[in-house]
């Protein structure tokens, strides 16, 4: 027996649906009459769609705008009476020592935009890089929920909309009416106050996925302004792909927010088995020593092949019989060929120490043949390669660590790794601040790289302690 549907149509519904489809640039989320945000139809925008002229209206500007958006303004600017606690017992010292707090990094739990504003008291414009991989709004995410509803006295006195159980976290799904209202709501406060703590130099790097890139390349634009560049840097993360019903989504993106007119962003390294090597040394027509007086001096080359530096230009006619000459263990290496002809430098004494880092010594008979590549090249806004792998080089690398650990789609060690090495190369001694922690690959990627390049780079790691629905830790 069939049951009978005892409602009649949803007309409004009906119609809305259709004007959807019919007009879809017209479909907007705006506030109603009691104040909740809700989608509806842009009658502006509907009637210039169905006017053969122009329809007069308000005056047309560019902007990116969206409900609360002045009221996400205040919130960021809105003092908070709170303050950070240490918890020792969860501290661990520099040698490891449970509770010891001589350590330079911190990790805080809590509402991130509280934190925020506790930390611009004390690191305003003193972080080098900002590092966040926030909620991509896919529809399943957790996101931390304000949809202004208390009194204007409660809004001033918290930054924060909590639950009846006392979470700040929501599951933010596509059918709910503010679904990119509630996300620009939490994404906007947060980001507004991280520019304060930013350096004049700084660098952000803000990863996100096809949901929300467009969006967020505005924001970043409205806060930022015209004096910083955004370059979208595409990173594949599944290469095997994840199934979509017209194409296998095999990558990500990650924003990269820098001051026009700086060299802010490294150069990438290149290995020594990719790099191209020809001889420092000059050959050919005007190759000789005479032909440039500051270009014939000693490489200084270690006992481990390594080049430690360079010595004086040697003005008079003295040179040694070889190549090569040894004192106290240090072979000084001259640019002097094989047939004892003395030639040159490519570079000059002045300017070598410059492009030293392209530089090696080749063992042969003769001594050492200096070499020179290019070991480093701008980066390409396309990461392909194996090690971005996020379920290889994050997951897995996690499960490791970690078993049985509850993150879902951390990222890639060596994506998180490359992005701070991009803003923080020539500052190895840079603050680093995530405030959408995570299973705090930052904090692991800030290690990987002091300990590659013997930098003393600290972190600032924020993370809320909630624990979702499904109790897994979400990003």
């Amino acid at each position: 027996m069939e049951k009978l549907d005892m409602h009649t149509r949803d007309l409004t519904e009906e119609k809305f649906r259709k004007l959807a489809a019919l007009f879809p640039n017209a479909v907007t989320e705006t506030t109603g009459e009691n104040g909740e945000v809700v989608r509806a139809i842009d009658a502006d925008v509907l009637r210039q769609e169905i006017s053969a002229e122009v329809v007069e209206g308000a005056k047309e500007r560019y902007q990116f705008n969206w409900p609360d958006k002045r009221k996400s303004v205040v919130l960021a600017n809105a003092p908070i009476a709170k303050t950070l606690r240490l918890e020792r017992e969860k501290s661990v010292g520099r040698d490891g020592t449970p509770g010891g707090i001589d350590t330079e990094n911190i990790y805080i739990e809590g509402d991130n935009l509280d934190a925020l504003k506790l930390l611009r008291e004390t690191y305003l414009k003193k972080i080098k890089m900002i590092y966040i991989d926030p909620p991509y709004n896919t529809g399943n995410n957790l996101i931390y929920k304000n949809d202004f509803k208390q009194t204007t006295s409660a809004y001033l006195a918290i930054s924060g909309q909590y639950d009846d159980e006392g979470k700040c976290l929501v599951q933010n799904l596509k059918t709910n009416g503010r679904f990119h209202t509630d996300w620009l709501n939490m994404v906007f406060p947060r980001l507004k106050v991280a520019k304060d703590l930013l350096s004049d130099d700084g660098v952000l790097v803000c990863a996100i996925d096809e949901n929300e890139v467009d969006t967020l390349m505005f924001l970043l634009k409205n806060i930022f302004g015209m004096n910083y560049d955004y370059t979208l840097v595409t990173v594949v993360h599944n290469p095997r792909g994840q199934q979509g019903t017209n194409f296998s989504y095999t990558n990500e993106y990650a924003i990269f927010v820098y001051p026009t007119g700086l060299k802010a962003i490294a150069d990438k390294l290149i290995p020594d088995d990719e790099v191209d090597w020809s001889q420092f040394r000059n050959w050919g027509s005007e190759s000789e020593r005479t032909d440039a007086k500051n270009c014939f001096y000693p490489v200084m080359v270690d006992g481990n092949g390594k080049i430690i530096g360079f010595g004086d230009v040697v003005v008079d006619s003295y040179h040694p019989d070889a190549q090569t000459e040894i004192k106290d263990g240090v072979s000084f290496v001259y640019p002097i060929d094989r047939n004892g002809i003395e030639r040159k430098w490519r570079y000059a004494r002045q300017s070598v120490e410059g492009i030293a880092s392209m530089l090696r010594a080749r063992k042969t008979a003769q001594g050492y043949e200096i070499e020179i590549g290019k070991t480093f090249g701008v980066l390409k806004t396309v990461w392909g390669e194996k090690k971005y792998d996020a379920n290889e080089y994050g997951t897995r690398l996690i499960s490791e660590i970690i078993p049985n650990n509850g993150f879902t789609f951390p990222k890639s060690l060596w994506t998180v790794y490359d992005s701070l090495y991009a803003g923080t190369a020539t500052d190895k001694e840079a603050i680093i601040l995530d405030f959408f922690s995570g299973s705090a690959t930052t904090a692991h990627a800030v290690m990987e790289l002091n300990k590659s390049d013997g930098g003393k780079r600290r972190f600032i790691l924020v993370q809320v302690a909630d624990i979702t629905y499904t109790g897994k830790i979400q990003r």
